[in-house]
């Protein structure tokens, strides 16, 4: 929805990737070989198709996004209930998705315990579903549901 410039964009999947890494190395240093498992890396449920789990990816992702958006809105969000909103979102779509898609929404997320955990299957999910899921929610919250009070109303972050 144009409020971060491409370079702070790039930046912020830069360090969520990094952060993703870095914490699933962590946690395999410190969990005991015989609970590692695959480190919480996203698999899709067992008889979901991968054309299921990317639709499910997607449409949780297209949930999350669109209620950052109208909660962080400038004129008219979620005032001081913005964070129990978004996090409201977050649990609905964990609660609805995890035994489908695993419930990802993030791709940086996925890619560290899959990394770390060097479990791979299906990965290309977690990047694909969310990438279509924000960029829908981004272009439906811009030019559909945006209060027109506030079409201008954005202030760029540089």
């Amino acid at each position: 929805a144009r409020r971060i410039s491409p370079l702070r964009f790039l930046l912020y999947v830069l360090a969520q990737v990094v952060g993703s890494l870095g914490g699933a190395g962590i946690l395999y240093g410190m969990t005991p070989s015989e609970y590692r498992g695959s480190l919480g890396a996203n698999a899709i449920g067992q008889g979901i198709t991968q054309g299921q789990g990317l639709g499910c990816e997607i449409m949780l992702t297209f949930l999350l996004v669109s209620v950052v958006l109208a909660a962080t809105d400038k004129s008219g969000g979620a005032g001081p209930c913005t964070p129990l909103a978004i996090g409201f979102a977050i649990s609905a779509a964990h609660m609805m998705g995890i035994s489908y898609s695993g419930c990802s929404m993030n791709p940086a997320r996925s890619l560290g315990p899959a990394a770390v955990a060097n479990v791979f299957d299906n990965h290309w999910i977690y990047w694909v579903g969310p990438a279509i899921g924000g960029v829908v929610a981004g272009g439906v919250y811009e030019y559909v549901l945006k209060p027109a009070s506030a079409q201008s109303g954005y202030t760029t972050i540089q």
